[in-house]
């Protein structure tokens, strides 16, 4: 019973060696094998790890070309379904065909689609042969798996978004994350504003409501600051159950400062010194920090060339510090100090209705305001108020 019980906590340290072994060479093939002990050196998956770590360029690769389809297919012989390695016989049997190396590339990917390196391959050989549909299928799987890889995928695609092929192929993926994540970086990363739009008109059919709400905003924002106006009213027109027509009213009301249509409807500033607040009657109460000054309203309107009447009715409580307003009107994205309206409200309690005119030139296809609150020098808060807007055209 003794030299039984011997025997068995052998085994049992024998194990225990060999499960640790095997713990640290998975460790270190996974983790960083050029830092392995040399007792692991002979390794082929850590070899075949090193290699992919530091493949040569394609020149060189001849050279090495025998050494690292030993190492792959040793790898393989202990590791069946080891993609990396499998790839790796693909990239040497490239060298000498690129039909060669697709066998390798397409078995690796049947073993696993969770290669990056592989899919990349395969999308390159995909591209060349104008197949857009496999290029787009191998993005898709790339994406699927590695989020991260848009930092360098994005731009690829953002510049082949004027094909209408690939424009039409991308609505089978929008709802992917990827696809929502691209649309709303597409137009910063080079893509025409047009093909984005058109991508989003004919992609948003298969996309949630709250998805389309999302990117739409966003792209929204970019179009306007890039000058693309039309395409944006065409966009904030569209996006599911936004009021009709709100982008030209200029009244305060929830459906004019409606966040998904910014920067078309109005944004309040509730911040530090800063609050307002959108009352049921169409009117704003403002409250500043004793001596502060900064934008308490702010947005974008398209108004047509001519003479406007713009109404307003501005409210000051008695017996309280008053806060200051001033309207601002710019050609939205011009760069001048002249604005095309300017107006410094009066200070006086009670409510009182101020009427302006103002000319929107020819060459003003898209005009920002801002509302400027400046607060007494007072121990406490100054307040305002303001309401009943109107525009009218003359």
């Amino acid at each position: 019973m003794t030299m039984r019980r011997l025997l068995l906590i052998i085994i049992s340290a024998i194990l225990a060696v060999l499960v640790g072994q095997h713990a640290a060479l998975a460790y270190w093939r996974i983790q960083d094998p050029a830092r392995a002990p040399k007792a692991f050196a002979t390794d082929p998956v850590l070899q075949v790890r090193l290699a992919e770590r530091n493949l040569p360029d394609p020149a060189q690769l001849s050279a090495r070309a025998g050494a690292i389809a030993g190492h792959a297919r040793a790898a393989l012989r202990s590791e069946p379904l080891d993609a990396i390695a499998m790839r790796q016989l693909g990239v040497v049997a490239a060298v000498q065909s690129a039909a060669a190396g697709a066998a390798y590339w397409t078995t690796a990917e049947r073993i696993s689609r969770r290669d990056l390196a592989g899919q990349l391959l395969l999308n390159e050989l995909a591209a060349q042969d104008g197949d857009v549909a496999a290029a787009l299928a191998h993005y898709d799987r790339a994406l699927l798996t590695y989020p991260a890889a848009g930092e360098h995928l994005y731009p690829v695609l953002a510049r082949a978004l004027s094909d209408p092929e690939i424009r039409t192929a991308l609505t089978k993926y929008a709802d992917r994350a990827w696809v929502l994540d691209f649309l709303g970086k597409a137009i910063e990363q080079g893509s025409d504003p047009a093909d984005v739009t058109g991508l989003m008109a004919a992609a948003r059919v298969h996309m949630p409501p709250r998805d389309t709400q999302r990117i739409a905003t966003v792209l929204i924002a970019q179009l306007v600051a890039r000058g693309q106006y039309a395409a944006a009213r065409e966009l904030a027109q569209q996006i599911p159950g936004s009021a009709s027509g709100t982008i030209d009213q200029i009244v305060l009301s929830s459906a004019t400062s409606d966040t998904r249509l910014a920067p078309f409807t109005w944004a309040f500033t509730n911040e530090d010194a800063f609050e307002t607040a959108l009352d049921d009657k169409g009117g704003l109460d403002i409250r500043v920090t004793s001596e502060r000054s900064g934008i308490v309203a702010q947005r974008v309107t398209l108004l047509a060339p001519g003479q406007y009447q713009f109404t307003q009715v501005v409210s000051y409580a008695p017996g309280t510090p008053h806060a200051t307003l001033s309207w601002e009107v710019r050609c939205q994205g011009d760069t001048s100090s002249r604005p095309i309206w300017k107006q410094q409200l009066p200070v006086a309690e009670g409510n009182t209705t101020y009427r302006s005119a103002f000319t929107v030139p020819q060459a003003c296809a898209a005009q920002s305001w801002q509302l400027v609150a400046t607060a007494a020098e007072t121990q406490i808060a100054s307040t305002a108020g303001i309401s009943s807007l109107s525009l009218v055209k003359r």
